[in-house]
C-alpha cells in the first residue's frame, strides 16, 4: 500500500525528494534493491546534499555485492554529513567485508562513539581486531557488545572462538 500511495504523490508532484526518498527506503525494506536505487538516485538528483539518500543507496548497492558503488555512496553521504553514524557503521560493516580492517575499525569507532552502547559495531569493530589478531581488543569489544545485547549471535560466537584458541594456546604450554 506505501509503494502505492508514494507512486501517487510522485505522479502528483515528481519533485517531491522525501516521497522519492521514503519510497526508496520501502523498497529496501522489500529488498527490492534495484527499485530503490532507482528512487534514491532521483531524490539525490533533487536534493543533491541530501545525505541519507546517498547512505541508503550504498545499503542498496551492498546487497547487490556491488561493493565498488556502495563504498562510493557512503564517503559521499558522510562528506555531506559527518554526524551519520549509521552511515559509518555500514561503511564500516563493507571495509569488514573487503578484510580492509583498520579502516573498519576506522569507521566503526566514530559510530561508537556517537552511540557507546551500539552492540552491533562493537561486535562488528571485534571481528576486526581479531581480523588485526588484536585478540584482547576483540574481546573488549564482544565484552561490551554484550553487555549492550547478551543475545547478539555474532559477539557470543566471537568471544567463544578467541576464549577457545586462547584456552588451547594456554594447554600447548
Amino acid at each position: 500500500l506505501a509503494i502505492g500511495d508514494y507512486a501517487t504523490a510522485l505522479r502528483l508532484k515528481p519533485d517531491l525528494v522525501e516521497a522519492w526518498y521514503d519510497r526508496g527506503t520501502t523498497f529496501t525494506r522489500l529488498r527490492r534493491y534495484e527499485n530503490a536505487i532507482s528512487d534514491f538516485t532521483e531524490a539525490i538528483r533533487l536534493k543533491p546534499d541530501f545525505a541519507l539518500a546517498y547512505c541508503n543507496r550504498g545499503l542498496a548497492n551492498f546487497q547487490l555485492g556491488r561493493y565498488d558503488d556502495a563504498l562510493v555512496d557512503y564517503s559521499a553521504a558522510i562528506e555531506r554529513d559527518t554526524r551519520l553514524s549509521y552511515c559509518y557503521l555500514n561503511r564500516g560493516t563493507l571495509y569488514l567485508t573487503l578484510g580492509e580492517y583498520q579502516r573498519a575499525i576506522d569507521d566503526l569507532t566514530d559510530a561508537i562513539s556517537e552511540k557507546a552502547s551500539d552492540a552491533i559495531a562493537l561486535s562488528r569493530r571485534g571481528q576486526a581486531y581479531e581480523g588485526l589478531g588484536q585478540d584482547s581488543k576483540a574481546l573488549e569489544d564482544f565484552r561490551a557488545a554484550l553487555d549492550a545485547n547478551p543475545k547478539l549471535e555474532s559477539a557470543r560466537e566471537g568471544f567463544a572462538r578467541i576464549m577457545s584458541e586462547q584456552h588451547r594456546s594456554e594447554r600447548a604450554k
